[in-house]
């Protein structure tokens, strides 16, 4: 988890700007322990700022991890959204924060993405609804699925950097790295 430049930088072994083109398929990642599911994008990348990738790369999104649980014979499970999980826009340009797994790039920290806006300001994109899921199980009692519980915007120092900034900080934590 971080917020800041340097927890971005240090725990990337890609770094690069661009747009999302699509998305191209949902993406199975895991079955055990427990199913994971995330989406694949293309992504142009307009500038390597770590690392030296293609113009066209799949950037894998983890998007839910089904929790499950047996009680009394009977079986639960809920569909949680992951802390990183952030639909992004074709439209807006983007800093990611990457590593690499099989032939996609993954998330290499949380959160990952910046969006950069029409004023060129930074925005540090994660995912805030961390709302458990409650079932039922009898007349008083129901059990809780919950997930990721961290506030990220307590440690979000990149929201409001103007771009031109948050570059130049990026460049010079990889010299350090």
């Amino acid at each position: 988890m971080a917020g800041d430049v340097e927890g971005l930088v240090k725990n990337a072994d890609y770094i690069v700007t661009g747009k999302f083109e699509r998305s191209s398929e949902a993406w199975e990642m895991r079955k055990e322990p427990y199913y994971k599911e995330g989406d694949l994008y293309n992504f142009k990348v307009d500038t390597n700022l770590l690392g030296d990738l293609t113009e066209i790369i799949k950037v894998g999104i983890p998007h839910f991890q089904r929790l499950t649980t047996s009680i009394e014979g009977k079986e639960y499970s809920a569909d949680i959204i992951e802390p990183h999980y952030v639909k992004p826009e074709t439209d807006k340009q983007y800093v990611l924060f990457l590593s690499k797994y099989n032939d996609n790039y993954v998330p290499s920290v949380s959160p990952f993405i910046i969006e950069i806006d029409d004023q060129d300001a930074a925005i540090l994109k994660y995912n805030s609804d961390n709302a458990p899921k409650t079932f039922k199980i009898s007349g008083t009692e129901s059990i809780e699925f919950s997930g990721d519980d961290n506030d990220y915007s307590e440690i979000d120092e990149i929201t409001g950097m103007n771009k031109s900034t948050l570059i130049e900080a990026i460049k010079n934590q990889i010299q350090q790295k």
